[in-house]
């Protein structure tokens, strides 16, 4: 449910939902808040668009391609970022089984050479922070059977009432497409909105004390996606304050997974 090939490192509050679909125990909140928070993997990786008002009306070609409304991510291995193989990528797989967006948008980044399948599906059966819905339940109209599902023998992605006919499941998903995509589109507008509160909102640093524990931000990985922005956990030794005239503060602190390593001064502005 959190960490292996198809359900991929989600936080806390998805993990929550899709072990919801599954089992339950007392006190699950926080024992699967504890558990994400306590990943190495996790903790290592943390870091305006035009707004969507319907299915393929704009996708992003970035590896995956990635529909702006349902967030459901197509992901394909190409040996290159040229614009003839993006296009013949672009025609050849994702419009046979979408058709033709109204707008592209390209972009470019590193490869994803490693996972593509399991990535892709553990980020479209996972619940959208921004629509409230998956990504495969906005594009298919239900949700997928996953591995963990036939494990636990769950059907949740077998309709309770299957329809007759294709017409009676045709009609079925246009009712439940109309509905979604109502709050879907209501609930991005809301997160929107929280979005830029907290961007606009003044953060002050407050100063870290010995013996905490924190992460140090690498900035020569920042241009790689898949590579980790932050290492740790550090110790921190000692607190230096500020010297001249500095804002925030000093630290000494020690690499607690090579504890031979020589501590570090670091500046927290």
């Amino acid at each position: 449910l959190h960490g292996n090939a198809t359900s991929g490192h989600m936080a806390a509050e998805k993990t929550l939902q899709r072990s919801h679909q599954l089992c339950y125990w007392p006190f699950m909140s926080r024992d699967i808040h504890a558990w994400c928070e306590k990943c190495h993997s996790c903790q290592a990786r943390r870091t305006p668009v035009p707004r969507p008002q319907a299915p393929m009306k704009s996708i992003v070609a970035d590896k995956p391609f990635q529909d702006y409304f349902t967030k459901y991510v197509n992901l394909f291995a190409l040996p290159d970022q040229r614009a003839m193989t993006v296009a013949k990528c672009l025609f050849e797989n994702y419009v046979q089984e979408h058709g033709v967006p109204e707008s592209l948008l390209l972009e470019h980044s590193g490869e994803w050479d490693d996972y593509l399948n399991q990535v892709a599906l553990a980020y479209n059966t996972s619940t959208h922070s921004s629509t409230g819905f998956t990504p495969f339940f906005l594009t298919h109209g239900r949700e997928a059977r996953l591995p963990a599902d036939v494990m636990f023998r769950c059907m949740s992605g077998v309709p309770r009432s299957t329809p007759g006919t294709p017409a009676d499941y045709a009609a079925m998903l246009v009712k439940k497409f109309q509905s979604a995509f109502t709050a879907a589109a209501l609930n991005t507008h809301q997160a929107r909105l929280q979005q830029k509160e907290a961007y606009d909102r003044h953060v002050n640093h407050h100063p870290y004390e010995k013996g905490d524990l924190v992460w140090l931000h690498d900035p020569t990985t920042t241009r790689m996606k898949l590579t980790p922005h932050w290492k740790g956990p550090f110790e921190i030794l000692d607190c230096l304050g500020a010297t001249g005239d500095e804002t925030g503060m000093n630290y000494r602190i020690r690499y607690l997974l090579e504890p031979e390593a020589k501590a570090q001064v670091v500046h927290y502005k």
